[in-house]
């Protein structure tokens, strides 16, 4: 079933108004911790479930698409254009014991790339926003 952009935006206002997990587009029972509108690409970061992604001109409850990275805590997304004709999501994270990486990317959804290059981790706990490369 798609969904219209006023319907879109109609959801993300109740989203952010009432801080709840999603209940619509079928991410329920996903803790949502991040959520970004980028160049066509709406990305959606989880709490230890992985990041997801919808291209916008087709947004349906059965369109998400899984990025496999279950083993940390999302803190933020940023879908970006890379490249000429390419697009990316930025994904900045909490680590702990079993995942020391703050940054990932992961080109076209497939499995992200640590890039977590450069950071200094004792005074680094998370990175809660990203919002450009």
């Amino acid at each position: 079933m798609k969904k219209s952009l006023p319907s879109l935006l109609l959801f993300l206002f109740t989203f952010f108004t009432n801080a709840q997990d999603f209940q619509y587009l079928g991410l329920s029972n996903k803790h949502i911790t991040s959520l970004k509108i980028g160049t066509g690409i709406i990305a959606v970061g989880t709490n230890y479930n992985g990041a997801y992604w919808q291209q916008l001109n087709g947004i349906s409850d059965s369109g998400w698409n899984k990025i496999n990275i279950d083993s940390v805590n999302i803190s933020a997304v940023y879908p970006h254009k890379s490249g000429p004709i390419g697009w990316a999501i930025g994904i900045g994270a909490k680590p702990d014991l079993n995942n020391s990486e703050f940054i990932f990317c992961s080109f076209t959804g497939q499995t992200p790339t640590p890039m977590s290059y450069g950071i200094d981790t004792y005074h680094t706990t998370l990175i809660q926003r990203i919002d450009g490369f």
